[in-house]
């Protein structure tokens, strides 16, 4: 059965969490569900990274809080 997973992070890419969440988005979108990343605060600057971008391309629908972008 296909769910939709929901992250939200609002921790920099050096924290741990952001490298866990990357893990845990592939590993629901190999499950086949779908996935949506909510990025906030700090989260945003994950954006950048090329894991977080890879996720955008394999399908993961992310938000990204305009008042983090700031």
């Amino acid at each position: 059965m296909k769910r939709k997973v929901g992250f939200l992070l609002a921790l920099p890419p050096a924290h741990q969490s952001s490298e866990t969440v990357t893990g845990l988005a592939h590993a629901a979108l190999d499950a086949g569900h779908e996935v949506y990343l909510y990025l906030i605060d700090e989260g945003v600057k994950n954006m950048t990274s090329q894991s977080y971008q890879n996720l955008a391309r394999a399908g993961v629908r992310m938000f990204v809080c305009a008042y983090g972008c700031l």
